[in-house]
């Protein structure tokens, strides 16, 4: 999937089509991510915030928050490309 990845889900990669944290990244929308139900700015603005949800949400067998947004072939490893490597589990040293 080729996008802006400012305008990314740091938690699931799923492209929101604007920046959810402002063109400078500092003033968050507060809306919902379709997929995986972060709201942006609140449960995305640490790395543990990021990587604690996205577990939860792997757990819960990635359910989607709007379950009529969800593509039909939808593939997760194809939307995970979409996250910033920052903000994957790998590369996390501390907040």
């Amino acid at each position: 999937m080729l996008n802006d990845p400012t305008e990314n889900c740091r938690v699931c990669g799923w492209p929101q089509g604007v920046a959810q944290h402002g063109p400078r990244g500092s003033s968050p929308s507060f809306e919902f991510c379709e997929c995986c139900g972060v709201e942006f700015g609140y449960g995305d603005v640490t790395i543990t915030g990021i990587i604690n949800h996205r577990e939860s949400w792997l757990q819960s067998r990635c359910q989607w928050h709007d379950p009529e947004a969800k593509p039909k072939n939808w593939k997760l490893e194809d939307q995970f490309e979409n996250v910033k490597p920052e903000y994957l589990l790998n590369n996390v040293t501390a907040d």
